[in-house]
């Protein structure tokens, strides 16, 4: 059984049926279920260029959408002035800071689930205040520039 979020495919291997060709059965199952994200994708970009033209063609709107482009410029120089205070610029070194350490963190404590899992098979951890936390695992599709051989 394999569970892809809100749908659940299941792969049963029979005796005949070779691992070669189940592979090649989930290989398609990715295949089309990438296809129809890449579609979906497109129809979604279409619609979406068709509300802005609507939008952007009604005078109103356009004259509130202006309104609100220009007190959203006078809003962002108000903040970088503002921001120039040496006490706020230190608040804000320190909170980009601790948000690279806590994207480090996160990082290292996948690492440390995989491995976990790895070794254990278990998809639970006891956390420290001991509840029983579910391991997540992600995987996505990126495009490489290199076809594999």
């Amino acid at each position: 059984m394999i569970n892809y979020g809100r749908s659940v495919i299941l792969i049963q291997v029979m005796p005949e049926t070779s691992v070669a060709e189940t592979l090649s059965h989930v290989v398609n199952l990715i295949q089309n279920a990438n296809t129809s994200i890449e579609k979906l994708k497109e129809d979604i970009s279409t619609n979406k260029d068709m509300l802005e033209d609507a939008l952007n063609n009604d005078p109103d709107y356009r004259r509130e959408f202006d309104k609100a482009k220009e007190a959203a410029k006078v809003r962002n120089e108000l903040k970088k002035r503002i921001m120039l205070q040496p006490e706020l610029m230190s608040i804000n070194t320190k909170m980009k800071n601790q948000k690279a350490h806590l994207k480090e963190l996160k990082e290292t404590l996948s690492e440390y689930l995989q491995e976990y899992q790895r070794q254990t098979g278990s998809k639970t951890i006891e956390g420290s205040n001991g509840e029983l936390n579910q391991i997540i695992s992600s995987a996505r599709l990126v495009k490489t520039s290199n076809r594999p051989e």
